[in-house]
């Protein structure tokens, strides 16, 4: 029998040296694998990782701003009621955290 997929949708507030910056992201899990879509500062990217055994979540891609790229990984946890997690890139770590949408 193959894992149940759920998808939940949150919006997301990113805190950034220059402030913090609001975003939405969907996110769809299926069993320990998980895909998902962050739509901030003007783009929409997609995003793969894996639930880990402790709950966690970790994902792993590339930040794109206005003027750069950058490599980041991501560990948070997720439930029905919100998302929170650290990213880690080149030049420190971001708090993101968010709040699920309905519908």
């Amino acid at each position: 029998m193959e894992p149940k997929t759920e998808t939940y949708q949150y919006r997301i507030h990113l805190e950034t040296p220059l402030g913090i910056k609001q975003g939405k992201f969907t996110l769809s899990a299926t069993g320990e694998q998980l895909e998902g879509t962050v739509e901030l500062l003007g783009h929409q990217q997609g995003r793969t990782g894996r639930l880990q055994p402790d709950g966690s979540c970790v994902f792993s891609g590339q930040f794109k701003t206005l003027r750069s790229v950058f490599d980041y990984t991501a560990i948070g946890h997720f439930d029905e009621a919100g998302i929170t997690f650290d990213l880690s890139y080149p030049y420190g770590v971001l708090h993101t955290s968010g709040e699920r949408m309905d519908g």
